[in-house]
């Protein structure tokens, strides 16, 4: 009995010394929950987005408490509430916050589908982080938007997605709040985060191509090619050019979109500004005093025209032969020649650089940044060299469609458009067979006799055109008439007459197929072989040497 009684009573003096052990030591290592923790946490938006640099809204709640005991707010911000919640964390916690931007995301790349020519297909993962780091992607650029929406799944709140038709990432300002997810999934690093700006206006430079001026030109036709006329157009000092790639610094930008004129890439973007105004034409001369008889200045104003007219006519071609008296022959062999040595100067030129990156020659460098804007300008000249107006190729129509419509017994008046517009020599003289097979085919089949033409309530006069303009890098040639047209049933039952094709399948073309017809070799609607049509070689000849022009 005396054991029990003593083993009870050792035991119960272990317990209390074990509790008194436990007291002490859980008061001296009490981690004690700060009360302005939850009181933070509780003005957050709770998005978890990580914007803020810190694991979910907690994290952030305890990385501002902890700031505000070392005594400032600084560097803090939550992207999603913005200023507004700032201001609720800074009166918890005691302090007066300084306003802070608000920031947007900005996809630095315009090189559409069009822009930027496809090299390979990518059949694999749909990933851009995983076709950057198996190559380029699929087209020729190494920096721009891959266009696979890694930044699209990282946004939380739907605000940039990849365009299905231009293959880039485009973003909605209106849900953006700047949290920088998409900054952080994008491989590339085009995704910026710039201050909204005032009426969220910014002037950007939407490339982020660090190649030299001839590989970035054939890699985008929208690329940034480091020329520094953007720099020197700015007096705000606000453009600066590293890496082949201008920079504009938005706390020095002023806005006043200079730098947009002068880019002759294109590249630099003012976003969000309105249409600009066109520029207002000098004001017209006061009028004179009407004479006391005013019969005699309303008899001269009709010989005033005459002359203006006749004057600027002067001047223009006055104007002309000055410029033709300016011009030299030169042998396309010759041009030729220059344009394989620029070639070869611009291959010597990478050499060069390749020298002076390996061995870290920096003079080099800064006297090759200088050689590679004059080799860039200097192959711009000679291309510009080869080019020559279609003119030298419209003027000798006019004459043959006067003789022409004789021989077929039609008035015909030709008119020409777009005389200037420039092709490369070697278009102009390949082009010429081609025009004149489509005019003789225009005149014959398209335009009617004057008395069918009357007939129709047409001018017996038909019109016939010759129109050439620039639709962006392309020269677009056409041929047109005021005629018939082409009829797709009178091709069909020829091209079944000749054996070309079955009815059935003739029955089966859509009208712009059976069009198509036309170039068929030895096909004419032509009822009778005569000097003019009906051997069915003109279609032929134009569709062949426009496809070997790359028409």
């Amino acid at each position: 009995m005396n054991e029990i009684m003593i083993a009870v009573i050792v035991l119960g003096a272990i317990g209390l010394l074990s509790a008194v052990v436990l007291y002490v030591i859980s008061h001296k290592f009490a981690v004690k929950e700060d009360p302005r923790l939850a009181e933070v946490a509780s003005v957050l938006p709770q998005a978890n987005c990580g914007g803020c640099g810190y694991p979910g809204c907690s994290g952030f709640a305890a990385a501002c408490v902890k700031a505000a005991d070392a005594g400032s707010l600084d560097g803090k911000l939550c992207p999603v509430g913005g200023q507004p919640v700032m201001e609720q964390v800074a009166t918890i916690l005691g302090f007066q916050v300084s306003a802070a931007a608000p920031k947007v995301a900005v996809v630095r790349c315009t090189g559409t589908c069009d822009a930027r020519p496809h090299g390979v297909e990518f059949d694999g993962a749909h990933s851009c982080r995983i076709q950057n780091m198996t190559g380029m992607g699929e087209t020729q650029c190494l920096y721009g938007c891959l266009g696979e929406g890694d930044c699209q799944h990282a946004c939380l709140f739907g605000a940039i997605k990849v365009n299905p038709v231009t293959r880039i990432a485009e973003v909605d300002e209106s849900k953006c709040t700047g949290c920088g997810a998409c900054q952080k999934a994008c491989p590339r690093g085009i995704i910026e985060l710039r201050a909204q700006g005032p009426k969220n206006r910014k002037v950007v430079v939407l490339c982020n191509n660090k190649d030299k001026g001839a590989l970035a030109v054939k890699e985008c036709k929208n690329s940034c090619i480091g020329c520094s006329k953007c720099v020197k157009s700015c007096k705000f000092e606000a453009i600066t050019v590293d890496g082949n790639l201008a920079h504009i610094d938005p706390d020095k930008c002023k806005m006043c979109r200079k730098c947009e004129d002068e880019c002759p890439r294109g590249a630099i973007h003012a976003i969000n500004f309105p249409p600009r105004k066109p520029k207002a034409e000098a004001p017209a001369a006061p009028a004179a005093p009407k004479a006391e008889t005013p019969a005699a200045p309303k008899a001269a104003a009709p010989a005033a025209k005459p002359a203006a007219k006749a004057s600027a006519n002067n001047a223009k071609h006055d104007k002309k032969a000055h410029v033709a008296g300016q011009s030299v022959r030169v042998d396309i062999e010759k041009l030729d020649t220059l344009m394989n040595l620029v070639g070869e100067l611009v291959t010597n030129k990478v050499r060069l650089e390749q020298i002076g990156m390996t061995h870290r020659l920096t003079e080099l460098t800064e006297t090759l940044e200088q050689m590679d804007r004059v080799t860039t300008d200097l192959q711009s000249v000679v291309m510009k060299v080869r080019m020559v107006p279609v003119s030298q190729v419209f003027n000798r129509f006019p004459r043959m469609v006067r003789d022409l419509a004789k021989e077929l017994n039609k008035d015909i008046n030709l008119t020409i458009e777009g005389e200037d517009t420039e092709l490369d020599r070697t278009v102009i003289d390949e082009i010429g067979d081609p025009l004149m097979h489509l005019l003789r085919n225009s005149l014959d089949h398209g335009v009617e006799h004057p008395d069918e033409r009357e007939a129709k309530g047409k001018p017996r006069t038909g019109e016939a055109g010759l129109i050439a303009r620039h639709e962006g890098n392309n020269v677009v040639i056409m041929v047109t008439d005021d005629g018939s047209g082409i009829n797709a049933d009178k091709i069909r039952n020829k091209a079944v007459e000749k054996g070309m094709i079955s009815r059935d399948e003739a029955d089966a073309l859509p009208d712009a197929d059976a069009v198509r017809l036309i170039f068929l070799p030895g096909f004419s609607t032509a009822e009778q072989i005569t000097d003019v049509s009906g051997r069915g070689v003109g279609m032929d000849v134009v569709r062949s040497k426009i496809e070997s022009l790359g028409g």
